[in-house]
């Protein structure tokens, strides 16, 4: 299974002159654009080597193509080769790949920015946490710890271990899924958590909730009830209202959350070569 995400950038020149393609200069500028952009995905469409491409689809310049690999690369050859005459390029950084390759530590550190972030506010909240809280289970056990942010006092007494994760929508296993259900990428990964984790919570008293966000922001639904109970906390806590709370956490995750997708984008530049 191949999955290749493109973005492409252009300034088009027509004789009624220039025009942005998102059409910010002339209102007929997605129109033309739209236009252009129909005979490379119709070429693609008809490409007797592109036929068993599972799905490519296209917003103005975003484009997504799944398939055997064989297939995409095919499909990426065509682009290379009939999208320059037309006045697409593609830029291989803003490609779904430099979001989740964990070489160079940039998925690792999203990861932490937003545990800190999480850990942080709970402590506005006087919640007692303990980042990295380990399992316990003594050195013959893999070395795994269930909480990320491992919460004392979250509810009734009984500690509460966040695990917190970054999925993308565009991974080959949920890719169909996430086409049709939004946040159904979250949902599978807070079902792969829960396996892992639950059993080494059960023993150690703590209640597993995996706090998920897909790399383009959408929460999983038991990180938004954690968001939300946190949001109560904090609101309870600061004398505020919840809507202001609420507002101000999601604004602070999401904004760790984008600039760590562009520190990830920045840092690398793909080579399509070894796509």
């Amino acid at each position: 299974m191949g999955i290749l995400v493109l973005r492409a950038a252009t300034i088009i020149a027509a004789p009624l002159g220039n025009f942005n393609i998102r059409g910010r200069c002339d209102p007929l500028g997605p129109m033309f654009f739209s236009l252009v952009l129909h005979k490379l995905v119709s070429a693609i469409a008809t490409d007797e080597d592109t036929t068993k491409l599972l799905f490519h689809a296209w917003y103005f310049d975003d484009g997504v193509v799944a398939g055997p690999k064989q297939s995409v690369l095919h499909s990426l050859a065509r682009i290379q080769e009939l999208g320059p005459p037309l006045g697409l390029v593609i830029i291989p950084s803003k490609c779904h790949h430099a979001l989740t390759c964990k070489h160079g530590g940039d998925v690792v550190n999203r990861h932490n920015r937003l545990r800190d972030v999480f850990a942080e506010s709970c402590r506005r909240a006087c919640i007692g946490v303990q980042v990295e809280a380990g399992s316990g289970l003594g050195r013959d056990e893999h070395h795994t710890r269930p909480a990320d942010v491992l919460a004392t006092n979250w509810m009734l007494g009984k500690p509460v271990a966040f695990d917190f994760a970054v999925t993308s929508l565009l991974n080959s296993s949920t890719l169909h899924e996430a086409s049709v259900t939004a946040g159904s990428a979250a949902h599978a990964t807070e079902a792969r958590k829960h396996q892992a984790n639950d059993g080494k919570c059960a023993e150690l008293g703590w209640v597993s909730i995996p706090v998920v966000v897909e790399t383009h922001g959408c929460w999983g639904m038991e990180a938004k009830w954690a968001l939300s109970q946190l949001a109560s906390r904090l609101a309870m806590r600061l004398n505020s209202p919840k809507s202001t709370t609420t507002a101000s956490l999601y604004g602070r995750l999401s904004i760790t959350l984008v600039r760590a997708n562009v520190r990830a984008l920045l840092s690398r530049a793909i080579s399509l070569d070894g796509f």
